[in-house]
């Protein structure tokens, strides 16, 4: 499923030039690490931006940022926060890319992107807002894009559907669960970790209720059995 990046013209504006293209760069960087359902969007008032004109006069090493900016997808709209983007891409928003969100409002933290550690923040959010809100025959899709080591069970699938439908609160705590198994897949950490006595090797499960557990058989591919009820 396509998720769109908008490159924030106002976080381009109000910074010295040195910041602006060593900022740039960063960003010309990660388009290495993104993957090919997403999309990087701009507005052409990127081309207002004194800054920009600028670019041309040291070209010989700027000529990658100024393609990276036409690369952007050019839209009509200036997309200035979260609720315009939402309001434009409705499930398709995933964040903003930028130099300095300094003094800029009504952009959550965790979708400004500004290097590798954001952008891959940024992801996960997205998509665990697709897990919670998206479209159900998409999530076989999100959860390979969400967790590439795992492998879930139709069972699983399921179990997750039913929470986001019947508790959805609690869909929040089963995406934690799953986040902690490769840091504690047998003991300790989230949801009192327990290997399973009588169960296929490597099968362990964490608490999710008092009445519902996570099971999945932890390895170089972590397999999901389910993600409601106690094991049997």
């Amino acid at each position: 499923m396509d998720s769109y990046y908008f490159l924030h013209t106002r976080s381009l504006c109000n910074i010295d030039y040195c910041t602006y293209k060593a900022g740039l760069t960063v960003l010309n960087s990660l388009t290495l690490e993104m993957q090919e359902e997403e999309k990087r969007l701009k507005n052409e008032a990127v081309y207002k931006n004194p800054l920009y004109v600028q670019l041309f006069d040291d070209y010989a090493e700027t000529a990658a940022i100024i393609q990276f900016i036409e690369q952007c997808a050019s839209i009509d709209t200036d997309i200035v926060n979260d609720a315009m983007f939402q309001t434009k891409y409705p499930n398709k928003s995933a964040g903003f890319w930028g130099v300095s969100f300094v003094g800029i409002s009504g952009i959550a933290s965790n979708r400004m992107v500004v290097d590798s550690a954001s952008l891959k923040e940024c992801r996960k959010c997205f998509l665990d807002n697709c897990i919670k809100h998206g479209n159900d025959k998409d999530l076989p899709v999100i959860l390979l894009n969400r967790f590439p080591a795992f492998s879930f069970t139709k069972e699983a699938q399921d179990d997750l559907l039913w929470w986001k439908h019947n508790a959805k609160g609690l869909l929040g705590t089963v995406i934690d669960l799953l986040d902690d198994i490769p840091f504690h897949p047998f003991t300790g950490g989230l949801g009192k970790t327990e290997v399973l006595k009588n169960r296929t090797p490597s099968t362990s499960s964490k608490r999710i209720t008092h009445e519902d557990r996570l099971t999945y058989s932890y390895g170089t591919i972590t397999t999901i059995q389910r993600c409601k009820e106690h094991y049997k």
